[in-house]
């Protein structure tokens, strides 16, 4: 590499002709306004701590020379570097000479700025012989190709020098530090210390970061004026710098290690100064390979981002834990970022060793940016080996987190797609996974159903591919459908693994009468009640498919005989919300009359399910219907009982109405041809309530004894009613009063209390003549009613019998009432009956003279 030449300092003749400061030569070639750069760029101030007249000896021992690196406007670089020369050609004080290299094509060659420090070219003044009056020659470029960095700098004793003393090497780590953060914040960073000591800190700073990154950074290794200042600076003894707390904390970041005060710095123990301050210190080997590893990229601004190339440095060495993380998406970032073509190839196969360390990576979504990564690498390289990395790496995310409790799901998801997309080479692809062991893991049957349902698309795809067909008849795709049989949601896990096998009647068939048998095998389950919930996840997917095909796998299934995976569609349908008739009748229309055959073998199991699922009224109202089909001639006898007893509840207790006739005709003639009692038997009710309100029926027609059970079952407010229409009528056919007895003994039951109106209301009817031979049986019973032997239920009912009577005999006249006990008498009433007629006489004859009845003559009341 050429570079360029230029001398500055005080002299009898430069390029201006006269004598003073001034260019004394130069090479062709630097531009008027890079010279004028240069000028400002090599001024020296000794620093005000030396001796204004030094000897030789001091002038080297305190008058530190000054390297400077930095970037011209034009954007060359360049390299001055000033010694102070004490007097000039006149005598007096102050003179030095700035000696500049330009850098030709603006780069240094593989060196950092300090390695030139010792560089044989550099001039520090001139010659008595040489300062005359002659117009100065130009100056021949300077050639840096074979330039040896000094030997004062090397990394050894860069090592020697941090461990000199304690705390250099940390102190150089917050220096390191300071340089990023200072770059950010426009603020310097100056170092005081010995003239010598600055070197070597300088020589620090610089070899911390690569070459290419070092050349990036303006140093310099004396500055006096603070307004000049380059990135990195030392400084020595009193100059323009304070070294104050506003200096310190605002201005620049300050290493004074002349008094041991330093700016703060936030401490970090493992970013990029400190790990390679750490190294430099202790293996200064490692850091020479990484500035070599680094040629991979095509990087050249120091930045935090470099711990990433350090990450992926120790990564191509084999060394620490598998990384994950922010830490891995930084170094994926970096090296997508940065690499160059060749580099890219070669970290293909770093970072694919990244998930081959122990246990992978820690996080199963480390694995997403990773595998695209290997994956875009392998699709531009087009390699197999590069492809196989990306395969590699899924199964390892496979086994090291899906596997290990179900963990990453989605990214593996992702990432599987990924894979299929972007890596190329299917039939690759599946014959690298289809030779993994993952599918044999003993990990497998604890997995969740979405895990599983997702493995057996992978295995399905991959089986596919490799044209191992059919896919079912598989090992791979056995081994996970043993472990979808042993979820305890099978509909869930059916669905899972039909969704995988497509469409085809054939392959739906195959999957779930295998996971049926897996079922029945591995968990014991009775085998109806797998295959009807696998029929329900199977009905599911059915229905998410295309109509045309879901009816052709049906009519498999029917074939077949497959009638529990028909029927666990319908408990499918029947569990999801809505309306149950509704559905009912839509699976009736679609399904049950598409195919007959199996209609005849499960609609009493369809109805019988349905009927669990329904309200009493929902029950009843279907239960008629399919009377009135004959769909209940299909059933067995406990379904068939059951649609009966619905159907009986609609059955009107009025005989108004002609539909509440057929409904109960209905009823009764299926009920009698299966022998099953009604209870309440609704029909009888209804028809000995018609008896009732019919003029010429007896009270034999009424069935009294057969009534008594289901007039027991009726609830309060429909026994109310039909005693209220029929309790009257019957005791109205009552002749004597035993028969009368025998009308409340049947009707009564348990629940004497629901009698009490309608038989107070039989009391009040009108009849002509006022007293009956209904009313005489009434009177004959209560008469001699023996409460201490009679039922309590009847019991219940003496008191308003006793009323009912007062009321009609009361508006009887005394005729009337003469009658009545000539009739007494001559039935030869006796005992307590003909005290109790006594009584009653006592009382009627009080209530004739009562203040009410007084009243109701007066109006003409009899």
């Amino acid at each position: 590499m050429k570079a360029l030449q230029l001398h500055y300092t005080s002299c009898r003749r430069g390029q201006s002709g006269s004598a003073g400061f001034q260019i004394r030569a130069l090479t062709d070639g630097i531009r008027p306004d890079e010279q004028r750069e240069i000028e400002r760029g090599g001024v020296y101030r000794p620093p005000r701590d030396t001796r204004q007249d030094p000897s030789a000896e001091e002038i080297s021992r305190d008058f530190p020379r000054a390297l400077r690196f930095y970037t011209l406007d034009s954007g060359r670089r360049a390299i001055t570097r000033s010694s102070y020369v004490g007097r000039d050609y006149s005598g007096r004080w102050g003179n030095f000479f700035a000696h500049t290299l330009v850098l030709e094509s603006g780069q240094l060659p593989t060196l950092w700025p300090i390695d030139l420090y010792e560089w044989e070219g550099w001039r520090e003044g001139l010659s008595p012989e040489e300062d005359n009056e002659e117009a100065p020659p130009p100056l021949p470029s300077a050639d840096l190709t074979d330039v040896t960095p000094a030997d004062s700098f090397g990394f050894k004793e860069l090592q020697e020098f941090l461990r000199e003393e304690p705390g250099r090497r940390d102190l150089l780590a917050r220096m390191g530090r300071a340089v990023l953060i200072g770059r950010a914040a426009s603020r310097a960073v100056v170092i005081r210390d010995t003239p010598n000591n600055d070197l070597y800190w300088m020589a620090c700073l610089q070899k911390i970061f690569p070459p290419q990154h070092a050349a990036t950074l303006t140093s310099s290794t004396y500055q006096d004026d603070p307004r000049g200042c380059a990135t990195i600076n030392a400084t020595t003894g009193e100059t323009d710098f304070t070294f104050d707390e506003a200096e310190r904390r605002f201005r620049f970041y300050e290493f004074d290690l002349t008094t041991g005060v330093h700016s703060e710095v936030p401490d970090a123990a493992d970013d990029y100064p400190a790990v390679a301050a750490r190294w430099m210190a202790e293996d200064p080997g490692r850091l020479q390979q990484l500035y070599e590893f680094l040629q991979l990229f095509d990087h050249r601004e120091p930045e935090a981002a470099l711990i990433s190339a350090i990450h992926l440095f120790e990564l191509s060495l084999g060394q620490g834990a598998a990384p994950g993380g922010e830490q891995l998406s930084q170094m994926i970032d970096f090296a997508a970022r940065h690499a160059t073509p060749e580099g890219r190839v070669r970290l293909l196969d770093v970072l694919g060793r990244a998930a081959e360390l122990p246990g992978g990576l820690p996080r199963a979504e480390d694995y997403e940016p990773l595998l695209r990564f290997l994956t875009e690498g392998a699709r531009a390289t087009g390699r197999p080996e590069h492809r196989a990395l990306a395969f590699r790496t899924w199964t390892l995310l496979v086994r090291h987190h899906l596997l290990e409790g179900g963990r990453g799901l989605a990214t593996a998801e992702t990432t599987w797609e990924l894979l299929r997309r972007d890596a190329g080479a299917a039939t690759e692809l599946a014959a690298f996974l289809l030779a993994e062991t993952i599918w044999s893991d003993p990990r497998l049957p604890r997995l969740s159903t979405k895990v599983l349902g997702f493995l057996l698309r992978v295995v399905w795809t991959c089986l596919e591919l490799a044209r191992r067909l059919p896919p079912w008849e598989q090992t791979e795709t056995d081994l996970i459908l043993a472990g979808l049989a042993q979820q305890t949601d099978l509909p869930g896990s059916a669905r899972a693994a039909l969704t995988v096998s497509g469409r085809s009647s054939e392959a739906l068939l195959a999957v779930s009468r295998r996971l049926r048998d897996l079922c029945c095998a591995q968990a014991g389950q009775e085998k109806r009640r797998a295959a009807t919930e696998i029929g329900r996840g199977l009905g599911q997917v059915l229905r998410a498919g295309e109509p045309a095909a879901a009816m052709s796998v049906r009519r498999h299934l029917e074939s077949e005989q497959e009638w529990d995976l028909l029927f666990g569609e319908w408990l499918g349908l029947l569990n999801e919300p809505g309306d149950p008739i509704q559905t009912f009748s839509r699976y009736q229309k679609e399904i049950l009359e598409s195919f007959p055959r199996y209609a005849a073998a499960s609609f009493h199991a369809v109805a019988n399910t349905l009927l669990r699922r329904l309200s009493e009224t929902q029950k009843t109202t279907i239960s008629l219907e399919w009377l009135r089909s004959g769909d209940v001639d299909r059933f067995p006898e406990n379904i068939a009982a059951t649609c009966i007893a619905s159907a009986n509840l609609a059955v009107p207790l009025d005989p108004e109405g002609k539909e509440g006739q057929e409904t109960a005709q209905l009823v009764s003639e299926a009920a009698q041809s299966r022998k099953i009692q009604l209870l309440p038997d609704r029909p009888l009710l209804r028809e000995v309530w018609r008896a009732a309100r019919t003029a010429k029926t007896s009270l034999s027609d009424l069935r009294l004894k057969q009534i008594l059970g289901s007039v027991e079952k009726l609830p309060d407010d429909e026994c109310a009613v039909f005693m209220e229409g029929f309790l009257a009528a019957a005791l109205e056919r009552a002749v004597n009063n035993d028969e009368h007895y025998q009308v409340l003994l049947n009707t009564a039951g348990e629940r004497p209390a629901l009698l009490v109106q309608p038989y107070l209301d039989f009391f009040k009817l009108k009849r002509k003549p006022l007293w009956s031979q209904s009313l005489h049986s009434a009177l004959r019973f209560w008469l001699t009613f023996d409460s201490r032997k009679a039922t309590g239920k009847l019991a219940q009912l003496e008191e308003t019998g006793m009323r009912g009577l007062l009321l009609v005999l009361e508006q009887l006249g005394p005729a009337d009432l003469g009658k009545i006990d000539s009739r007494l008498r001559q039935g030869q009433i006796k005992g307590k009956a003909a005290d109790r007629w006594r009584e009653m006489q006592e009382a009627l004859e009080k209530r004739k003279h009562s203040p009410w009845n007084r009243l109701l003559r007066v109006f003409g009341r009899s």
